[in-house]
């Protein structure tokens, strides 16, 4: 990952070392303090420039350019120098434009939204999976309630709609309700397998046993 970091911090400068000499304007010098002091992490592991300064008064005046731009940014002191940390995404790309590393603020972006697309992915992979895990453990519990129910004197009460909903239930264990709903006669919509369904559950935890 460090390699990959100093790579894109390389490309960076590398885009700002081509750019045709300017006057020196306020960009231009924060430009030229990123090239000599800057660095930036690849957006695939973080979202990070950081300026590490020796001149306070420098750090003072890239502080207040920071401020005038809106740019989000922490200034602390480390060991004799001033270190300014620019770490958000949209921090790091207004950074970039005002440099005038367009090519890169681009690549930035490319990279930015191919990072957060599969944090989304991830996401919602692991809210599928518990609710996966979540399903499992209701069809587990339904079928010991009904299991329960069919062992009880109960079960000789059940109308013929639910005895048979209980008995393809308990024959069908990992079957979906709209699954279990097909397999009943006649075909029954999930809707209605899984009234009759929680009416054997509703039965089954008033039993006494």
């Amino acid at each position: 990952m460090q390699s990959k970091n100093k790579s894109f911090s390389k490309t960076v400068k590398e885009e700002l070392s081509r750019l045709s000499a300017r006057n020196r304007d306020e960009r231009a010098f924060l430009r030229e303090r990123f090239m000599a002091c800057g660095y930036i992490t690849d957006p695939r592991t973080a979202y990070r420039v950081e300026l590490r300064l020796d001149d306070p008064e420098e750090a003072l005046k890239i502080s207040e350019m920071l401020k005038e731009y809106d740019i989000p940014f922490t200034a602390a002191s480390r060991k004799g120098n001033e270190v300014i940390y620019v770490r958000s995404g949209d921090g790091v790309s207004d950074f970039l434009g005002l440099i005038g590393a367009n090519s890169a603020r681009l690549s930035f972006e490319n990279m930015r939204v191919e990072k957060e697309m599969k944090s989304v992915v991830n996401r919602v992979v692991n809210c599928d999976s518990g609710n996966t895990g979540r399903q499992a453990e209701a069809a587990a519990r339904r079928g010991e309630l009904i299991g329960k129910l069919l062992a009880s004197p109960e079960a000789e009460k059940l109308s013929p709609e639910l005895l048979e909903a209980a008995a393809v239930h308990q024959n069908n264990p990992g079957a979906s309700i709209a699954e279990l709903g097909k397999l009943m006669n006649p075909p029954l919509g999930k809707s209605g397998m899984n009234h009759r369904l929680s009416k054997l559950v509703e039965i089954a935890e008033n039993i006494s046993m």
